[in-house]
């Protein structure tokens, strides 16, 4: 989120600024870094978030999911009881 707000906020204000105090008018527009090579980054950003988001739902799901706990039994008589 941090790497947006720069690369599409901050950096095209900073970048005008730059141009207006060195040559007086701002003649060149910012080129966002994050949308060279037809914004990979973004797509590849968007894949982590995903899979991290699904395991960690996988996670949540396994830990409310609780195995059955067995009733208590009576046991199998043993062969020591059968001989008394």
């Amino acid at each position: 989120m941090a790497i947006c707000i720069l690369d599409f906020a901050v950096f095209p204000v900073l970048w005008s600024i730059l141009q207006a105090v060195k040559s007086g008018q701002v003649t060149s527009q910012w080129q966002p870094l994050t949308l060279q090579g037809a914004g990979l980054f973004h797509l590849a950003m968007g894949a982590v978030l995903g899979i991290t988001s699904w395991s960690r739902g996988q996670e949540k799901q396994s830990a409310v999911i609780v195995p059955q706990v067995p009733v208590a039994s009576v046991p199998a008589p043993s062969s020591e009881s059968e001989s008394r």
